[in-house]
């Protein structure tokens, strides 16, 4: 630039005023109020270092290793299982005690069972006994002993006044033995309100019935002739004339020493173990040939009441 050498001095000065000026507002802006400056920006070249860098090797956790999965034997664990039923009256027994009795897992059950005897005449009949019980899954076993008692009715003292006589068993003791099936069962709830639920069984039987007459023993015979006359499914006629006069008036002493009958019961079990079982059997004249019984079809209704261990 031409001129004056001042003149060139001061336009310089001002070139260098702006440029300083331009700088400093640049590099200087203000912040606003309640805020930090910015921070300087890292150089391009430098490399950032994660948090981890920091921590001492010493002190970082062992590397985790994938295990492979187990086989378990499920056959080792069938004794642990429970049944879901068992699991559901567990839990509902915390509030109240369970309503399903389970009889097959019962050690004996033992009742007093008594019946009244339908036979084909005009005497009356009834019996009272003892009998145990055991099941074997749904296959229930009984047997006892029974007292049979034979009684005058104004019937059959009409017939005693008659030349007729009706057969008939007199007093006698009674062994029964019994095999049944669980035809049916569940868990019911009675009508009145007082009574708890119960296991309600409906089981078929079939059964055996062996007479023992004292009287047939006394006074008559070796210890031979009483053991073969035990053995045999008729009385002697040695024991049917020393039973003529033990029986009602108007009865003729049936022969038959065995009976087979059949029947059906409808048991019913109470927590804790109370057993209470209605039962019907009917004989059935099958060994009629072998027996000599002229009773044919005879009727045993009765009810057991007892508590199953």
């Amino acid at each position: 630039m031409e001129g004056h050498p001042l003149t060139r001095s001061l336009f310089a000065i001002a070139c260098a005023l702006l440029l300083s000026t331009s700088s400093l507002a640049q590099s200087d802006v203000a912040a606003p109020p309640g805020s930090s400056a910015p921070a300087p920006l890292a150089p391009r070249d430098t490399v950032a270092q994660s948090p981890a860098a920091d921590v001492d090797p010493r002190l970082a956790p062992p590397p985790t290793t994938v295990e492979p999965a187990r086989v378990v034997d499920e056959t080792t664990l069938e004794d642990h299982r429970t049944p879901l039923q068992a699991l559901n009256e567990h839990f509902l027994g915390s509030a109240s005690r369970p309503v399903r009795f389970d009889w097959r897992r019962a050690n004996v059950a033992v009742v007093v069972r008594v019946n009244d005897v339908i036979e084909r005449n005009s005497f009356g009949q009834w019996q009272v006994g003892v009998m145990a019980r055991k099941a074997f899954g749904d296959i229930l076993l009984d047997g006892g002993l029974n007292a049979f008692f034979a009684y005058e009715t104004p019937s059959s003292q009409q017939l005693a006044l008659t030349p007729f006589r009706q057969a008939g068993r007199p007093d006698h003791f009674q062994l029964e033995a019994n095999v049944g099936y669980a035809v049916a069962e569940g868990v019911v709830t009675p009508v009145l309100g007082f009574l708890p639920p119960a296991e309600l069984v409906l089981v078929g039987w079939a059964g055996a019935r062996y007479l023992v007459y004292v009287e047939s023993f006394t006074g008559g015979g070796s210890f031979t002739d009483v053991a073969a006359s035990l053995v045999s499914p008729q009385l002697s006629e040695g024991e049917i004339i020393r039973l003529e006069n033990s029986g009602p008036s108007g009865m003729q002493i049936d022969r038959a020493r065995l009976h087979a009958l059949v029947g059906a019961s409808l048991d019913i079990y109470l927590q804790p173990g109370v057993v209470v079982a209605p039962r019907a059997m009917v004989a059935v004249p099958l060994l009629s040939p072998v027996t000599g019984t002229a009773l044919g079809f005879f009727w045993e209704l009765g009810i057991s009441v007892g508590y199953a261990f």
